[in-house]
């Protein structure tokens, strides 16, 4: 399942230690205009139809996907400093696709947009100048009260071996431990193993450390002290200081 991403995976075992401590770094924009402007010009409430909180997350996904084409391309549409609505807007507008990053915006924004927090997160490899990275939704649900990781790019909600929903820590002990984690696409069918074993081969070498925003939702500018990078303990970082650095991984939640 590893024979592409071995040495990623050798890596990740290399560096397996974060902090876990509770923080308040993250600062939810859930009143922001954009965000406003997102539901009700979007109709968003009608997204969130079901009782149950994962039928709700697949339909805003489904939705995303429907009303915006995906494309992992660095000609997409991909301003960065764009909030959910404004890449709704555009891309609309230009008939242009979206990026695994555009794709977590607007889900980030639709899900505060309903008084869920969430955050978009930046998984990166080793190398902060290598720009390939994949962007995901940590995600808190209120029935179960945990985090866990969804991904709307892929389209799934992660889960493990025994169908618990896993947050990014599990998500990348799982993968240090070769252990297989699960897309689950619906709320009642199985994973999609096809989509798995996809998922596996590419994953390991963005979960070496993170990154996310001090505000969460509509205001995502990269500027000092604005964007923190998760880094395990250990690794060493230099001639970044534009930027907030941290062992802490419990800024994720």
């Amino acid at each position: 399942m590893f024979d592409k991403s071995y040495e990623y995976v050798k890596l990740l075992n290399l560096f397996p230690c974060f902090e876990n401590k509770k923080s308040d770094f993250v600062r939810y924009n859930m009143n922001h205009p954009d965000i406003l402007k997102l539901k009700s010009g979007y109709n968003i409430d009608s997204l969130f139809s079901n009782e149950s909180f994962f039928e709700n997350i697949f339909a805003v996904i489904k939705w995303i996907k429907e009303i915006v084409p995906y494309k992992t391309s660095r000609y997409c549409l991909n301003d960065e400093n764009f909030s959910g609505l404004q890449l709704l807007d555009q891309s609309i507008a230009t008939n242009t696709r979206l990026n695994c990053s555009g794709y977590a915006k607007i889900l980030n924004d639709v899900l505060l947009s309903q008084g869920i927090l969430s955050k978009c997160v930046w998984g990166l490899s080793s190398d902060l100048r290598d720009t390939e990275c994949h962007v995901f939704n940590q995600v808190y649900n209120p029935q179960t009260r945990n985090w866990m990781v969804v991904d709307p790019a892929f389209g799934f909600c992660a889960i493990d071996k025994n169908d618990n929903y896993i947050d990014v820590a599990q998500l990348r002990e799982c993968v240090e431990n070769q252990e297989s984690i699960y897309c689950k696409q619906t709320k009642n069918k199985d994973y999609d193993s096809i989509l798995t074993s996809k998922y596996m081969s590419y994953i390991p070498k963005n979960l070496f450390m993170f990154g996310t925003f001090k505000e969460s939702g509509a205001v995502y500018n990269p500027s000092k002290n604005q964007y923190c990078y998760i880094v395990p303990c250990g690794y060493e970082v230099e001639g970044y200081s534009s930027f907030v650095f941290t062992n802490n991984i419990g800024v994720l939640y």
